[in-house]
C-alpha cells in the first residue's frame, strides 16, 4: 500500500515536472517569436531612416526631378494624401487654396506641396490631373514609397496601407498640414477640417511667411 501511494506520488511528481518544463519551453518560443517581431518592427524604421531625407529621386506633377532643397529658401507648407482619397485630401486641398486665396500676393512667399501617399497609383500624370482642380501653385510630389517614407519620418508625418474588404485598398494617412521654415524644420501645424479657424490659419502662415 506504502509503495503504491509513493508510486502514485512520483508519478504525480514526474506529471507536474513535465508540464513545468513544457510551460518553460513554451513560454521561451512565445518570447522567442515576440522577439522577432519586435525585432522586424524595430527594423523598419531604421531602413527608413537609412534612406536619403532630402527626398532626391522625387518627381512633381509635370515629371520635374525635386527634393526636398528645390523648395530651399522658401517656407513651406506640406500635406500628405493621395489622389484617390474620397474626402478627406478634396476638402483639405480646397481649403488650403482658400488661406492661399486669403494670403493674396503673399502667397507666392510660400511652398504649397501635397506629397503623394500612395505613389503606386499616383503617378505624375495622375497628380497632374487632380491637383488641376485647385490652386495652380500647389506642387504635387510623388516617388518611391522608401522616400516618401523618409520625407514623412522626417516632419513626424504618418501613413499607411489599409486593405479594403471588397479588394483593393485606401490610405490611412495625417489629416493636418505641416509648416515647414526655409530650412525644411518642422515648426509646426495647420489644422485642416474640423476644429480649423481659417482667420487662425491664415494669421499662422504670415507668421510663417515673415509677415
Amino acid at each position: 500500500m506504502v509503495i503504491g501511494v509513493m508510486g502514485r506520488r512520483m508519478d504525480r511528481g514526474i506529471a507536474a515536472a513535465r508540464g513545468m518544463i513544457w510551460g518553460a519551453a513554451s513560454c521561451l518560443r512565445r518570447m522567442a517569436a515576440a522577439a522577432l517581431i519586435g525585432g522586424a518592427l524595430m527594423a523598419a524604421p531604421a531602413s527608413a531612416a537609412g534612406t536619403p531625407a532630402d527626398g532626391a529621386g522625387l518627381v512633381d506633377q509635370l515629371g520635374h526631378p525635386v527634393t526636398t532643397q528645390s523648395f530651399a529658401g522658401k517656407p513651406s507648407l506640406v500635406f500628405f494624401g493621395f489622389a484617390n482619397c474620397p474626402s478627406i485630401c478634396p476638402t483639405a486641398l480646397a481649403e488650403i487654396a482658400d488661406r492661399m486665396a486669403d494670403l493674396g500676393p503673399l502667397a507666392d512667399r510660400l511652398n504649397v506641396i501635397f506629397i503623394s501617399a500612395d505613389p503606386e497609383r499616383d503617378t505624375p500624370e495622375v497628380l497632374k490631373d487632380y491637383l488641376a482642380s485647385f490652386d495652380a501653385r500647389i506642387v504635387g510630389v510623388t516617388g518611391s514609397l522608401a522616400e516618401i517614407g523618409a520625407i514623412a519620418k522626417a516632419v513626424g508625418a504618418e501613413f499607411h496601407k489599409v486593405p479594403l474588404a471588397g479588394g483593393g485598398y485606401t490610405i490611412d494617412h495625417s489629416g493636418n498640414a505641416f509648416l515647414l521654415d526655409r530650412n525644411w524644420k518642422r515648426t509646426g501645424l495647420l489644422i485642416i477640417g474640423q476644429g480649423a479657424d481659417p482667420a487662425r490659419a491664415t494669421a499662422k502662415l504670415k507668421t510663417l511667411i515673415g509677415e
